[in-house]
């Protein structure tokens, strides 16, 4: 895992910018918590399998273990929180 600090960073670009699109804006201030991230990329399969080796099965009855489920080979972009 990699730990991403909290901090803030500006989200759109500035009304004034070379090339600017109308739908990147208005330019605001954007907040974050601190989480952290996996190095490598994982399956959504693989993490099921992480998952319920770990945690009891109510634990996985949920949406987001229905999806990634389904989800199979594909790189799991979202995690049970």
């Amino acid at each position: 895992m990699v730990a991403i600090p909290a901090g803030h960073f500006a989200m759109g670009s500035g009304a004034r910018e070379a090339g600017r699109f109308q739908n990147e804006g208005p330019q605001h201030l954007v907040a974050i918590r601190a989480f952290a991230r996996s190095k490598y990329d994982v399956t959504s399969e693989e993490f099921l399998t992480f998952l319920r080796d770990r945690l009891p099965a109510q634990a996985l009855q949920s949406d987001s273990a229905n999806a990634m489920a389904f989800a199979g080979k594909r790189p799991c972009v979202a995690a049970l929180r």
